[in-house]
């Protein structure tokens, strides 16, 4: 509840859905695990990213997307990641962006 979005229920939430944090070795694997990673497929000369995976916990995804939304409007840090991607991504993208970032420094 340090982390400035995070609530009493959304600190729950993510506790009760990440368990014990040892199981992932590094924060990219808790990321996979939320599903925020972006999606990618190669095919020999071809690769295509697209949106994020949506595989594997959607607790905690909708969790930490809604405390980002209240990140960015508290957290100067936060806010200049955010708007720093919306101006090239769009909003919905920064803000699904943010709560990657929010789940790497969890």
């Amino acid at each position: 509840m340090t982390i400035p979005g995070i609530n009493y229920i959304a600190a729950l939430t993510v506790i009760s859905e990440i368990v014990d944090i040892k199981r992932f070795a590094t924060p990219e694997k808790l990321v996979s695990y939320a599903g925020l990673a972006p999606s990618q497929r190669n095919s020999g000369e071809t690769n295509k990213s697209s949106g994020i995976t949506k595989h594997g916990s959607a607790w905690l995804r909708n969790a930490m997307v809604e405390a980002a939304n209240t990140t960015i409007r508290f957290d100067p840090r936060m806010k200049s990641f955010y708007s720093r991607i919306a101006k090239r991504r769009g909003t919905q993208k920064a803000k699904v962006a943010t709560a990657r970032q929010m789940l790497e420094i969890i």
